[in-house]
């Protein structure tokens, strides 16, 4: 499956690893563990409701989500942040 990251998304991330390599490493882990098996139970894959019809989102960390949609090339990240951030 093919990642595609949305300059929103980069920015996100960017401010989430500054300074916390551990983090890093989390998120590289997860998203491999997407790209092998979206179904993963471990990763929490659900659609979003009401206004976000097209958006999925899964869990990186305990309170750490990535968001995404789906296009015909792949998957497009557009988010990542806290459950507080996003909904």
């Amino acid at each position: 499956m093919r990642i595609f990251l949305s300059s929103s998304y980069i920015r996100a991330h960017k401010r989430k690893i500054k300074g916390n390599p551990q983090l890093a490493s989390t998120i590289k882990e997860k998203v491999v563990v997407f790209q092998t098996n979206p179904a993963n139970p471990t990763l929490g894959l659900h659609k979003l409701k009401d206004n976000k019809q097209d958006v999925w989102s899964f869990s990186v960390a305990q309170n750490l989500r990535i968001l995404f949609v789906y296009i015909p090339e792949g998957v497009l990240f557009i988010h990542i942040g806290t459950h507080d951030e996003m909904y």
